[in-house]
């Protein structure tokens, strides 16, 4: 499912669907979210990766940035790159 959002003049519309990844421990997995918008900001507008397990919940990155603990393990890599006004964030869980 796709969905379109306006904030105060923004247009952003995202592209990827979801998904559902069913991995083995060890396994590598890309996580990806693409979207289109016109003027978009990265500062107001920051793309973020949340993890969540049971109750608790941890921010991953800040655009291209990832976060602690994240960070320090070389097991997480973010990558952000825009194309004209398109945009894609990927988290790759190594291992």
């Amino acid at each position: 499912m796709k969905s379109v959002t306006v904030y105060e003049g923004l247009f952003v519309a995202l592209i990827s669907e979801g998904h559902v990844f069913v991995v083995a421990p060890g396994d590598t997995v890309s996580l990806e979210c693409n979207f289109h918008a016109d003027q978009y900001d990265l500062f107001e507008y920051p793309v973020l990766w949340r993890k969540r397990q049971y109750t608790e919940e941890s921010q991953v990155n800040v655009m291209g940035t990832l976060m602690e603990p994240f960070s320090k393990r070389r097991r997480f890599e973010v990558t952000f790159d825009t194309n004209d006004s398109r945009y894609r964030l990927m988290l790759h869980i190594h291992g």
